[in-house]
Formats: C-alpha cells, sequence, structure tokens
C-alpha cells in the first residue's frame, strides 16, 4: 500500500492514516442502489443553451450542492462548508464539517442545510437571459438534521476517514433546481480509476481574490497521481510536512482554479456514461485545500476524500436508519 508524504497548508491540521476498508461487494451494491435514486434521476445535466462567461454555474447546474449553514452565540448565520444530495433523506460532506469539538473551538453550531440556492445576496434566485424575462428559481429550502453520522473512525488530529451522513428531518423533493447526484456503484468508478481526467467542483467557497462569492461557482480540476502533487507543492516551496493515505483520499488541481476554503465538504465530480445514460458522480468530497488566506492555486493541490471506498459504511449506514 502507497505512503506519500507531501508537503501541505491546509484547513485543518493532521494528516491521515492508512485504514482497512470494506470494500462494497455485489449484493451491498445491489442493495444500496433501492436507497438511492434511480437510473435518469440522479446526477442531471442541465439541457439548456444559456452560456455564461467566468466560474459562475448555471442556476439549475448542479442542483446536488448543499450549503452547510452554522450560528454563533449572537444567533448570527453563517456557512463554511458544503454538502452534496444524494436521496431526498441524505446528504453527504465532510465529517470535519460537523464534528461538535471543531465547531464549537471555531464557535459556530450546526443549525440546518441548504439546498437549491445559488446566489446568497438576493432573496429570490434569478438569472438574467438575454432580452427574454430572467430565468428564475423557486426559494431555497432549508431541513433541520434527524441525525448525523460522522465515520466512527474519523479523527480530526489525523484528518482520516474525512466524512459524514447528515440526515434530513424531511423528505426532500425533486425540482429542477433540487436533485440529488449519483455515486459511484459501477465496477471502474473509483476516483483512482480516473488519473488525469477532468473533474469538477463547485461551491460558495473563496476566490482567488480571497473573497467569498454570493453565487454558487465551479471550477475544471485535472485529477493526478499523489506524486504529482507531491513535487508540484516542493516545486511552489509550500511548508509543514504531513504523511496521508492513498487507499483514502486523491488530490486534483486546477491551472487557474481549484477547490478553497468554503468548499470543504462540497463534490468532486465527474461526468460518466453508465448504461447509456450519461451523468454525473460523486467521486470525492472536499477534505482539505491549500493557502487558505490567498486561495493561490499554482502549486497547491486540493486533497479529496474517495466516495467509493466508503460505499459499504454509507449502504450499513442509510439502512439502519
Amino acid at each position: 500500500m502507497d505512503i506519500e508524504k507531501i508537503i501541505v497548508f491546509f484547513i485543518y491540521c493532521g494528516f491521515s492514516a492508512i485504514e482497512s476498508f470494506k470494500w462494497i461487494s455485489l449484493d451491498d451494491s445491489k442493495s444500496l442502489r433501492s436507497t438511492l435514486p434511480k437510473a435518469g434521476e440522479c446526477g442531471k445535466i442541465p439541457l439548456s443553451s444559456r452560456i455564461f462567461g467566468g466560474s459562475e454555474t448555471l442556476i439549475d447546474e448542479f442542483p446536488w450542492t448543499a450549503m452547510l449553514v452554522y450560528e454563533n452565540r449572537d444567533l448570527v448565520k453563517s456557512t463554511y462548508c458544503g454538502g452534496s444530495l444524494i436521496n431526498t433523506f441524505f446528504v453527504l460532506t465532510a465529517a470535519s464539517c460537523v464534528d461538535d469539538n471543531l465547531n464549537r473551538e471555531m464557535g459556530w453550531l450546526f443549525k440546518e442545510v441548504r439546498l437549491g440556492e445559488w446566489d446568497i445576496s438576493t432573496p429570490d434566485d434569478c438569472e438574467p437571459n438575454g432580452k427574454r424575462a430572467a430565468f428564475c428559481a423557486p426559494p431555497p429550502i432549508t431541513r433541520t438534521l434527524a441525525n448525523k453520522f460522522v465515520h466512527p473512525e474519523f479523527d480530526i488530529k489525523k484528518q482520516s476517514n474525512n466524512i459524514a451522513l447528515l440526515q434530513l428531518m424531511d423528505r426532500v423533493e425533486y425540482t429542477d433546481f433540487i436533485s440529488p447526484i449519483c455515486l459511484p456503484l459501477e465496477k471502474g468508478q473509483d476516483l483512482l480509476g480516473y488519473a488525469d481526467a477532468t473533474a469538477e467542483v463547485t461551491g460558495w467557497g473563496k476566490t482567488q481574490k480571497a473573497a467569498s462569492s454570493p453565487v454558487k461557482l465551479k471550477a475544471n480540476v485535472e485529477i493526478r497521481k499523489l506524486v504529482e502533487c507531491v513535487d508540484q507543492m516542493i516545486r511552489a516551496g509550500v511548508e509543514n510536512s504531513i504523511t496521508y493515505s492513498s487507499n483514502q483520499q486523491a488530490c486534483a488541481m486546477g491551472a487557474d482554479t481549484n477547490a478553497c476554503k468554503g468548499d470543504t465538504g462540497g463534490p468532486l465530480m465527474i461526468r460518466d456514461t453508465q448504461n447509456g445514460k450519461e451523468a454525473y458522480y460523486l467521486i470525492g468530497i472536499v477534505s482539505f485545500g491549500f493557502d487558505t488566506k490567498t486561495c493561490k492555486t499554482k502549486g497547491n493541490p486540493s486533497i479529496f476524500t474517495r466516495v467509493a471506498p466508503y460505499l459499504h459504511w454509507i449502504k450499513e449506514t442509510i439502512s439502519s436508519t
């Protein structure tokens, strides 16, 4: 089993250790499918021909993207994490986003999940449509938690097993602006099978100007081998050495874009065709990034928790509720 040493600057300190995994079996896969959306209901790709410049998403793009909302002692609400809707009751995110001790240290209490959000600066989400009427979405919805399931072997100091499931109190009805992403249940869909492929990340994290974006953003990143990330960061002169596990994690980077502070817990997605249908699949969860003050991306990859090794845990957790 390969262990790589890398030099990183990250949101939460620590390193990830090697753990043993129970990989999903054929029976587990069939069982998990029964709790997840049917083919055609998940990972929807917008059919719209609307084209916008820059990195802003379309208003109906990535409708599974969840915003995690927190509240401080003064009852002021804020957000610094994301997640992904995977069925009518569950959101997948990073364990570090919902760890009680960590949130308490930061002075925040996790309160709710918001879905169907696009522009947090306006009460109504409307996308300009040239000379035609603006394309508007219904108001976003919020859901409180019925339960949260942090991976039992999550270690904040080691940053290992950084994955959690959030069970929503009330069912989510699917719309054009709220729908789930597909999980990588097919053979060969593990993140490591997409080496050198282009994937996408999305969220409301900081931009290269170190300001949080009110509009949901997207970025293309290239999935890289860990050794390449090591070399790139050494050349960039990033400090602080840690050890992490290729059994749990992978890395990706973009030429001028990447995940940043505020994107933690959000999706690493890839468009894939399975059984003749193209859809988005959740292959990774943003775990931590680098240079969170300026969000400069040159030479600074982001680290993602791979989803495929945890499919058995996801299946067992959902089945237990």
